[in-house]
This record gives C-alpha cells, sequence and structure tokens, in this order.
C-alpha cells in the first residue's frame, strides 16, 4: 500500500517545478490587434564602457538594453545620469539615443546594443555617475518609465555605475564674479510691447564673462515671467542697454522681479529686486501699447467620428486679432495626451469659419476628450482655454460640456506590427486566417521582406504597408513566388507647382514618387487619402481628380476619374514603382516661351523655356510674317530646348513658332509667339 505522504510530496515538486518553469519563462509582449497603444517594456540594462566614458562631442555612452516590444518600435530612448556633489545635492546630465535623427531602425524584443549621445546643452563634468531613470517611446509615441525608486530589484540587477574620464567641460577658472551695481526702465511710465522694454544696467566685477542677462517681472495679479536675452546680442560695455522683446505682454502695470547674470560657465547670478539690495530702484513699469489677445468666441467640433487618416472638421468664431495657428490637446481613459494642430499663414479674421485638421493614422484610436486649446496671433501672442480655467475657460466656448471624437482605424486587422521586426511579422502572417488583414507601420524601416510576400503569395490574405501619407495593399492570389523579392517601400509625397508638370490652370498639384523597384511581386492597390493630403499640404481639394503618369518631365494622363472609395481615398493598381500627379484639372501643355532666334555664319539658332510635362517640341518657318508656317524639325525629350536651322538662306529672314507636344493625344500643345532670324555670310 502506498504512502499518501508520498503522493502529496509529489504534488508539492510538480507545484514548485511549474512555478519555477513560469518565473524564468520569458515574458513575451504582442503588438495590439487594431493599434499599437503598449508602451515598450525595459527588463534589464548595462553600461558597457562604464569605466571610460567619453562625454566629449561626437562620442556616445554604450549601453546594452533587454527590452520587449512587439508593436510599432522602440525610436527614442531616454537616459538621465546623477553625479553627487555633496550630501544634500547633485547635477543630473542625460544621453539620448534618436533613430530619426541617426537614421536607424526601431528596437524590438530583445538584447540590444545602442549608443546614446550626451545632450550639448548640459555642462558635462568629470567624475562618477549613476543612471537615475530611463524613459522607452515607440513609433505611436507611447512611453514607459523607469526610475530607481519604483524599480528597485531591476537598478539592483543592473550596471548603473559609470566613470566620466574625458569631457569638453573645463571647469570653472577662478575669475572676478560678474555683478549688477544699478538698473533703471528707461521707457517704464510709456512702454509700447511692440517696440521692447528697454532696461539700462551698470554692470562691475568680471563682467566681460557675462553670456546672458535674464529680467524677471510680474504683472499685479501675481502673472509672473522671465525673458532672457543674450549678452553677447547687446554692445559689450559696463554700462549697457539692452531691450527685451515683450510682444506678449498686455496692457497693464507690472515690476520688475528679478535680473539673473550667467556666465560662459553656466553660474548664475541673481539679484532680487523686491526685498534685495536693488529694491531702491524703480522697478515699475506700464504697459500702454500693447497687442491685441487672440480669442475664440465659439468652437463646436462637426465631425465627431474620424477613419484615419482623415480630417477633423471644426467649427469656429474668432474675435478681432488674428489666428494663425491653433493647438488642440486631447486625453484619453489612460491619460494619454495628443495634440492635432492648424496653422495658416493666411490666418483667421474676425468671423465664422470652417477649419479641417489632419490625423494622420498613427495618432490614436479610441475615444478622446478635448482637454484644452492653445490660441496664437500673427504676433505669437497667446491664449490657452481648459477645463475650469479662472480667465480661459473651455466650457464657455463650446456647447457642449465636453467635446469628444471617436478615432478608428481603417481596416479591422488580424495583426498590426512594424516593417522592421521581420521575425515577428512572418510567424505571424502564416499564423493568419485567410480573409484576414495585416497592417504594417513603414515609416522608420522602409524595407519589405521578400519572405513577407512569400507567407501570403496564392492566399486570400492581404497586407497593408502605411505610413503617414500612403497605403500599399497587396493580396496574396496576385502574388506569384517566383516575382516575390524585397521592396523599397520609400514614397515621396509633395505639393508642387502645377505649371513646372504641365498643369498651368492649377497653381499646386500632388507629387506623389516610389522607389524605383522595377516589377512588384503582384499587383499593388496604392490608397491615397486626396482629402487628408489636400489639407496637409494645403492644396484645394476638388471631387472630381485626375490621375497621371510622370516620367523624365513628360506628363502622360492615366485617369481622368479614378476611383474614389467612400472613406475618401484614391485607389489605383500598379505593377511597378513609378511617379504620378494628382490634379484638378487635365494637363494642359503651355506654350514655349523665351523663343529667340539669332543668326550665325549659315544657320538661325532657336532657343526657348522648358514646358513642364512636355515630351518634345515642334519647330514651325514661314518666308513671311502672316504667311503658312510649316513644321521642319522636331526635338525629342523635354530637356533640349534649342534647335539649329542649317537650312536657312544666308541674307534671307525667316520666321519661327515652336510647339510643345505630348505623347497623350488627349493633352493638347501650345504654339509659342512669332520671332524672325536672319542667317549670316
Amino acid at each position: 500500500m502506498k504512502n499518501p505522504n508520498d503522493r502529496i510530496r509529489k504534488i508539492i515538486i510538480c507545484l514548485l517545478a511549474l512555478i519555477f518553469l513560469f518565473a524564468n519563462m520569458p515574458l513575451q509582449v504582442y503588438a495590439d490587434v487594431h493599434y499599437d497603444d503598449t508602451a515598450p517594456v525595459l527588463r534589464s540594462f548595462r553600461i558597457l564602457n562604464s569605466r571610460n566614458v567619453d562625454a566629449r562631442k561626437g562620442h556616445k555612452l554604450d549601453m546594452e538594453l533587454e527590452v520587449m516590444e512587439e508593436g510599432t518600435g522602440i525610436v527614442e530612448i531616454s537616459v538621465c545620469l546623477e553625479r553627487k556633489i555633496n550630501r544634500n545635492s547633485a547635477e543630473s546630465i542625460s544621453a539620448d539615443f534618436d533613430c530619426k535623427e541617426l537614421k536607424k531602425a526601431p528596437l524590438f524584443t530583445g538584447k540590444k546594443r545602442i549608443k546614446l549621445s550626451f545632450d550639448n546643452n548640459c555642462r558635462v563634468v568629470k567624475g562618477n555617475y549613476k543612471i537615475v531613470s530611463i524613459s522607452l517611446t515607440d513609433a505611436n509615441g507611447n512611453t514607459s518609465y523607469y526610475d530607481e525608486d519604483a524599480h528597485v530589484k531591476m537598478w539592483r540587477k543592473s550596471g548603473k555605475n559609470c566613470r566620466i574620464i574625458h569631457s569638453d567641460y573645463r571647469g570653472y577658472k577662478k575669475t572676478k564674479t560678474p555683478k549688477l551695481e544699478s538698473f533703471s526702465i528707461i521707457n517704464a511710465n510709456h512702454v509700447d510691447a511692440s517696440k521692447g522694454l528697454k532696461v539700462r544696467m551698470k554692470l562691475a566685477g568680471n563682467w566681460k564673462q557675462i553670456r546672458q542677462i535674464g529680467f524677471g517681472y510680474r504683472r499685479k495679479d501675481d502673472e509672473e515671467g522671465i525673458i532672457t536675452i543674450p549678452f553677447c546680442a547687446v554692445k559689450r560695455n559696463r554700462i549697457v542697454e539692452i531691450c527685451y522683446p515683450i510682444e506678449d505682454l498686455d496692457m497693464g502695470k507690472y515690476e520688475a522681479t528679478d535680473i539673473i547674470l550667467s556666465d560662459k560657465n553656466q553660474k548664475e547670478i541673481s539679484y532680487d529686486l523686491i526685498v534685495g539690495k536693488m529694491k531702491q530702484h524703480n522697478r515699475n513699469f506700464v504697459v500702454k501699447k500693447a497687442y491685441g489677445t487672440p480669442k475664440i468666441k465659439r468652437l463646436e467640433i462637426k465631425k465627431k467620428k474620424i477613419s484615419t487618416p482623415g480630417l477633423l472638421e471644426v467649427n469656429l468664431e474668432t474675435g478681432k486679432e488674428k489666428i494663425t495657428d491653433l493647438d488642440l490637446c486631447f486625453v484619453n481613459d489612460k491619460g494619454q495626451e495628443k495634440n492635432l494642430n492648424w496653422s495658416s499663414q493666411k490666418g483667421l479674421s474676425k468671423g465664422k469659419h470652417q477649419i479641417e485638421i489632419p490625423v494622420n493614422p498613427f495618432w490614436g484610436i479610441g475615444t478622446w476628450k478635448l482637454k484644452g486649446i492653445c490660441v496664437y496671433s500673427a504676433k505669437n501672442k497667446s491664449v490657452f482655454y481648459q477645463l475650469d480655467d479662472k480667465d480661459f475657460p473651455l466650457q464657455k466656448i463650446t456647447r457642449e460640456k465636453t467635446e469628444k471624437i471617436t478615432v478608428s482605424s481603417q481596416y479591422k486587422t488580424a495583426y498590426y506590427g512594424s516593417v522592421g521586426n521581420p521575425k515577428t511579422v512572418v510567424k505571424k502572417l502564416r499564423a493568419m486566417k485567410e480573409g484576414k488583414t495585416a497592417v504594417l507601420d513603414c515609416r522608420y524601416s522602409k524595407i519589405a521582406k521578400k519572405e513577407f510576400f512569400l507567407a501570403i503569395a496564392g492566399k486570400d490574405k492581404t497586407l497593408v504597408f502605411e505610413d503617414e501619407n500612403v497605403q500599399w495593399v497587396f493580396n496574396g492570389k496576385k502574388i506569384k513566388k517566383s516575382r516575390c523579392k524585397n521592396i523599397n517601400l520609400t514614397s515621396t509625397v509633395k505639393k508642387v507647382k502645377g505649371k513646372d508638370y504641365g498643369y498651368p490652370d492649377e497653381p499646386y498639384i500632388l507629387y506623389m514618387r516610389y522607389a524605383n523597384n522595377g516589377v512588384l511581386p503582384g499587383k499593388a492597390e496604392m490608397r491615397v487619402n486626396y482629402k487628408y493630403l489636400c489639407g496637409k499640404y494645403g492644396i484645394r481639394k476638388d471631387d472630381k481628380l485626375k490621375l497621371s503618369y510622370y516620367n523624365n518631365g513628360e506628363t502622360q494622363l492615366l485617369q481622368e476619374t479614378p476611383e474614389v472609395a467612400e472613406d475618401a481615398y484614391v485607389e489605383y493598381e500598379v505593377t511597378h514603382n513609378s511617379t504620378y500627379l494628382l490634379s484638378r484639372t487635365v494637363p494642359r501643355l503651355m506654350a514655349p516661351s523665351k523663343l529667340r532666334a539669332k543668326g550665325r555664319t549659315r544657320r538661325v539658332v532657336l532657343t526657348w523655356g522648358r514646358v513642364g510635362g512636355a515630351c518634345g517640341y515642334k519647330i514651325y518657318r514661314s518666308v513671311t510674317s502672316k504667311g503658312c508656317y510649316k513644321q521642319i524639325a522636331s526635338v525629342k525629350g523635354n530637356k533640349r530646348t534649342c534647335f539649329e536651322d542649317r537650312k536657312a538662306k544666308a541674307g534671307k529672314r525667316y520666321y519661327y513658332r515652336v510647339k510643345s507636344t505630348s505623347s497623350s493625344k488627349k493633352i493638347k500643345g501650345s504654339y509659342s509667339n512669332k520671332v524672325s532670324g536672319r542667317a549670316l555670310w
């Protein structure tokens, strides 16, 4: 008979084994299905060059991080280091890693070696430092923060200490401290905010070491501020007159609070003008002329549901002062904050307006509540409306108590990831069921691997590559395995002058250029949100669109009415990469300009200006001004804009005209003005 204690002992051993396995099992973080709103995770870190860190310009802090990120990838890392000066004080510096600046791919799950640059604006002193905090940010703006107090176990295991042995900073030189003997406000009783506040100061000590002079002020209602101006911007003398810019101040009474002198070692000497030795000086000033404050009387979000990329439609009623910039701050249930910006050089004058603000596909999905609005005038004066504010409450200008928007993606995806994480992408594409869609972010990593297309070839699986402007849509049934290869997803979208590309009737059109990949693995459906791009680049919108092909200076009309989906996307299929133009009008060739004829020995030389979108030119000649013009030659291509008439008889006057031509019969050319020329003997 078996002992029951043995059975209990075996169960306990099995449980302990399971606990041990789970404790040592690597944790995996997967991207969200529809959108990546999960912050990266840091598991451990260590400094590789801890004993000999070089903080000079161009040198790096070498680190190894173990991270977990399966979404859009980590694009920014910031490390804060601290050096103890004494028991009560410490000095901190920062070192940063930015994928965009360094032109490197985002980081994903695993141990990663990176090199961080020290902030050039920080004074880096030689000595012993330790890491006190690390922040990780992914491509969608999700940020995780780690510090010594909240993550004690990680800090114990990780290598956090280092010694900086080289630095560009040479330390304090033993010099006399610059001093302020006296000051006075020159235009104290009649300050014009547009002309600035004029202050006279008498300096003493080693005043030549001064690099900046700060001026602090406050209003009678305790609105405080500080203005700093470089000392090199004024006449370097013991007695100086400084004009401080105060365009953002309103009319009213103010008083100076302090003056801060900063030397070249970044050491600051502050003088309190209220309670210090300088209090006997006249520190009051009155602003009698000021720029108007930009104000919003009413705001209403017209379109509450947005499918990205899309446009947020806002109705506004503005005050007297012209508004050039708007920043709308939104917050979701998780406490995440996102901003939407609108700007215009023309601005919004007094009255009712409707504006459209672009919302890119990586902004964030879900329900977002309007938290505040920052309004800027043409004179860079600003006002911030926020909930429950005393002076500028947000509730007064909105019809509803809380303005909310719901943001969603264009696709119901089975997987959302990044092009820069190929191993995970291939696994997910293979495991994905037919009829489903995967969306990959291609903002930072531009090479789509051959394995992506092989994973869906011949199957009813849709793969979408998405950046802020363009979507590439591939369906597995249209992909041939023999054509599968790496694809460069680089695209350039910008606004260009219409006349330079054969559209003289439009001031601006949309230019879309794709990387040269040759034949693609299969037909790709290109999707461009025309309304979104027009709002983003400030181009006039129209529901009637024209799609043209552009190559080597020649424009060829492809579709007079390209398909526009319900979600405002323009859709067109391509089998190879090219340059395309989206416009409101049909391309029309302008007449060649600046036609000139010069007589040379036994020939007449013609020159003219290049015509955007033309594939060549035809040259016509007549013996009389009003006679019949006959074609005598043609020039192929758009780059050559000259011709020599070697059949002209010496001494006889001829009349010439030039016509621009296109390879498309639908695009008509135009004749230039006529000129005359005579061949010489």
